[in-house]
């Protein structure tokens, strides 16, 4: 579970600060770039250079500013990573899996064999100390 900062150190205030300086940047040149809407990323830029203006002028309202934050966007974030989290599951891992079960492939070797005395397979060990560097 992600945890919300509502307690933020000096050092967490500052960047907040420069942090949303640039991203009002970066949107008001997404408008202009994807939207083709000047005038709005002429008031993204306004806004944000006033507010981030207005943030360091009264430093004794950046906690409620960055609390204030944090709360709006953290229910924005749990929503679009689940959403994420959601589609890479069923419209990716979901038709793998089940293309792999029609042609039959088993990577792990699932299958039972009544046959088999065991299943344990050999393994030899490495004594080449460097593969602990290589793990994979």
């Amino acid at each position: 579970m992600i945890d919300l900062n509502l307690n933020p150190s000096k050092k967490d205030l500052r960047w907040f600060g420069v942090m949303f300086a640039v991203f009002a940047g970066i949107v008001g040149v997404i408008a202009i770039w994807q939207f083709d809407a000047p005038t709005a990323a002429k008031w993204i830029w306004i806004v944000g250079v006033s507010i981030g203006v207005l943030y360091y002028i009264l430093p004794p309202f950046q906690r409620y500013f960055f609390v204030g934050w944090m709360l709006l966007a953290f229910p924005i974030g749990w929503v679009i990573s689940h959403l994420i989290l959601g589609v890479v599951y069923y419209l990716i891992l979901t038709p793998i899996g089940l293309v792999m079960k029609l042609l039959g492939h088993d990577p792990m070797q699932r299958k039972i064999d009544r046959e088999a005395d065991t299943y344990w397979q050999a393994h030899k060990p490495t004594t080449e100390p460097g593969r602990y560097f290589r793990q994979f």
